[in-house]
């Protein structure tokens, strides 16, 4: 089984703001942190699964795993990864959330996450 959920923003934009009311300082970095996930009788995390455009120069996307208080178990993880073998129990931390932060030293450039994917296992 596997779902992808939306991020929200760590930072003071709220989703509902126009681009008309986006800062217009550049910004070098900043990062998006998913709702928690905590899938009902997991039993198992399994690949985590991201696309991301880093192909202009000073660009770089990392994807960290949280608990589900923020506290860092993983980071710079690569797409693919087998989060249970990388370490995270499901009966440790039946809940998780995955943080991308995006940096660039162009500010004519901006990486971008394009999607992602995260698969578990439930319990029969």
């Amino acid at each position: 089984y596997q779902k992808s959920h939306p991020f929200y923003s760590d930072g003071s934009i709220s989703p509902n703001v126009g681009w008309s009311e986006l800062p217009s300082t550049y910004l070098a970095s900043g990062s998006s942190v998913t709702y928690i996930i905590a899938p009902t009788g997991i039993r198992r995390w399994g690949i985590l699964s991201y696309t991301r455009d880093i192909s202009m120069s000073g660009t770089s996307v990392t994807v960290d795993i949280l608990d589900d208080t923020d506290s860092v178990l993983l980071t710079d993880v690569p797409s693919g990864t087998d989060l249970h073998l990388a370490g995270i129990d499901a009966a440790t931390y039946p809940s998780i959330k995955i943080r991308a932060t995006l940096s660039t030293s162009n500010s004519s450039y901006s990486p971008k996450l394009l999607d992602w994917t995260l698969t578990y296992q439930a319990s029969p």
